[in-house]
């Protein structure tokens, strides 16, 4: 087994077992927590946003450290922060401390959870990290598939506080010893590019700020239409268990997505890729609206591909447009906008559907994206212009 192969493995698992534990258990754990601690439904589940905002904030700040330090230290500090914030909000008795551990988590998360596990694979394997990004993306995508299941049977034998502090222990006793091993042999980062836009250079930034706004907005887009998609369904004509069936195949079909990115498009460049999967996205928005079965059936396949490919796309673009040296510190500042854009969506899509109904909801998703497709082409032509996107970087150097 070579070296990038078990280190993608390794980070396989803990992102696993991150996102399952602070993302989606509380889809399950919500009405018991909600219940023992007295909380309404909507005040348990704002957990999850307080978590985002946090992430991104601690995300952006902590982008020097990444910079000092490289990923692997971080990874191991946040696997253990992890552990503490899962720890607090199992310790709960009201609302303080269970906010005051969701916050704690979400600091865990700017060091443990994606940004920081593909900016290693980037310190280990330069331009060749792409590939690997992808392969380890799409393990990971599965982490829903995997963590509800165990967490309702977590849940049905333990209930739900030793629940929580056994996903605690998994920071503790998996996490953070894998983390350990991956930063030994990572070694120390190449610090020679990583202050990439600290420094005045204007080309830099404005590059930045046009990846910045195109992943934040279609970020935004498929991060709200996760909580509205079903109800569009059921508009469009699906039963509510069709519609239900349906929206479980764009998660299918954002993991397929993924699985083609790691086996046939890894030689693309990732600003191409990006543009071809939010033009994609908002074609599959307007067969939504059309509302026919067969255009209903055609959003979802082509929404799941699009929203799965771009996120690797996304994780991928800094990559393509900066020095390696520079991954780690631009992805923690891209969290920023970022996840500040994915905790928002969710109210603002309800509130928007809730207001002015599918219509309204369908037309701000198309408008969004294609705001989000103009950013990336123009993002590419300057990327061009520069030379950081011309033609794709073989992968073939790497790998088993």
């Amino acid at each position: 087994m070579t070296k990038p192969l078990k280190l993608v493995l390794a980070l396989s698992v803990t992102q696993v077992i991150g996102w399952a534990t602070a993302f989606y258990a509380i889809a399950l754990l919500a009405r018991p927590m909600s219940a023992d601690l007295g909380l309404s439904l909507p005040a348990t589940f704002a957990g999850t946003s307080l978590f985002l905002v946090a992430l991104a904030l601690t995300s952006r700040a902590a982008a020097p450290l990444f910079e000092r330090f490289g990923a692997g230290p971080m990874l191991v500090v946040g696997s253990v922060l992890g552990a503490v914030g899962l720890g607090g909000i199992a310790a709960s008795t009201g609302i303080v401390g269970y906010a005051s551990g969701w916050l704690v988590l979400g600091v865990a998360g700017a060091g443990m959870l994606t940004a920081p596990a593909n900016a290693l694979l980037v310190q280990v394997m330069g331009q060749q990290a792409k590939r690997w990004i992808a392969g380890m993306m799409l393990i990971t995508g599965l982490a829903g598939s995997i963590g509800l299941p165990v967490t309702s049977f977590l849940l049905d034998w333990f209930g739900w506080r030793s629940t929580i502090w056994l996903f605690a222990g998994l920071h503790l006793v998996v996490c953070s010893p894998l983390h350990l091993w991956a930063s030994r042999h990572a070694g120390p980062p190449d610090q020679s590019g990583g202050r990439a836009l600290d420094t005045p250079h204007p080309a830099n930034r404005a590059l930045f700020r046009r990846l910045a706004l195109a992943v934040s907005l279609i970020g935004f887009v498929t991060w709200g239409f996760a909580i509205v998609v079903v109800e569009l369904l059921q508009v469009s004509g699906l039963t509510p268990s069709g519609s239900v069936a349906a929206a479980a195949l764009i998660g299918v079909a954002a993991v397929a997505a993924r699985a083609c990115e790691f086996l046939f498009a890894r030689t693309l460049p990732a600003s191409q890729t990006a543009i071809w999967a939010t033009g994609v996205l908002c074609l599959s928005l307007a067969l939504l609206a059309i509302g026919t079965p067969t255009a209903v059936w055609g959003f979802v396949v082509l929404f799941g591909a699009a929203s799965g490919t771009m996120s690797v796309a996304r994780a991928t673009l800094p990559l393509e447009l900066f020095d390696p040296s520079a991954y780690a510190g631009m992805a923690a500042r891209l969290a920023l906008p970022m996840n500040l854009a994915f905790a928002a969506a969710p109210p603002v899509f309800g509130l928007i559907l809730e207001r002015g109904g599918p219509l309204a909801t369908l037309a701000a998703a198309l408008v969004l994206g294609l705001m989000s497709l103009v950013a990336l082409i123009t993002l590419r032509i300057l990327a061009q212009q520069q030379g950081r996107a011309g033609a794709a970087r073989p992968c073939t150097s790497v790998g088993p």
